[in-house]
């Protein structure tokens, strides 16, 4: 009877003494792999916008060459001038389709860039006959005074900056929600092993 009573408290405190510990390691490993995991995520999403900011940024400049392209055509006539304008729509469509790719499923974001690719359609138009006329010696004073190609590259440089506006503000507040979860995580998890040790040294007496 004493001996089996002895086994019982044996693994009762074998158990109690290395079994909770154990346990307890094993909680903290996975913890902290959560932790990890998380901030890994919080990472890539930052990493993410950075790159949505500097295709943005890459993109409208890509528009500007060509306004620049077109004017310069318009003033000299030479053919020269167009070479940025000619080379640089394919790129500016390409910009706006991997632009609407990494917005991925943000509403907002995914509206903005359709409105882009909107204006964009209109702005080759207006450039394509400015350039026939001139090619046909017709006057483009007036049809430049119009306002409509500037009207157009304003409107399309106001939705550029809105989107990289907001992508700047989304990342902030993730970084700092990030930064107060995991504080508040191994805040937490600290109070815990404290409160589970003293446990622990309370019932190893």
């Amino acid at each position: 009877m004493s001996d089996s009573v002895s086994q019982q408290s044996f693994r009762r405190i074998l158990n109690r003494n290395v079994g909770l510990p154990l346990g307890f390691g094993f909680l903290s490993a996975f913890f902290f792999s959560a932790i990890v995991y998380f901030l890994l995520n919080v990472n890539e999403d930052a990493e993410r916008s950075v790159a949505e900011v500097a295709v943005a940024h890459e993109t409208f400049k890509v528009l500007i060459d060509l306004e620049s392209g077109m004017r310069g055509y318009l003033i000299a006539g030479e053919e020269a001038f167009l070479a940025p304008y000619n080379r640089g729509l394919p790129i500016f469509e390409s910009g706006l389709a991997e632009l609407k790719q990494q917005v991925g499923d943000d509403p907002v974001q995914r509206r903005r860039v359709e409105r882009i690719e909107a204006l964009e359609k209109q702005w080759p138009d207006f450039a394509r006959a400015a350039i026939e006329r001139r090619r046909e010696g017709l006057p483009v004073v007036e049809y430049i005074r119009s306002d409509r190609g500037r009207q157009l590259i304003e409107q399309i440089r106001g939705q550029f900056n809105e989107l990289i506006e907001t992508e700047r503000a989304k990342r902030a507040v993730r970084s700092d929600n990030a930064a107060m979860i995991t504080k508040a995580l191994i805040g937490g998890f600290l109070l815990f092993s404290l409160i589970f040790s003293g446990l622990l040294v309370f019932l190893a007496r």
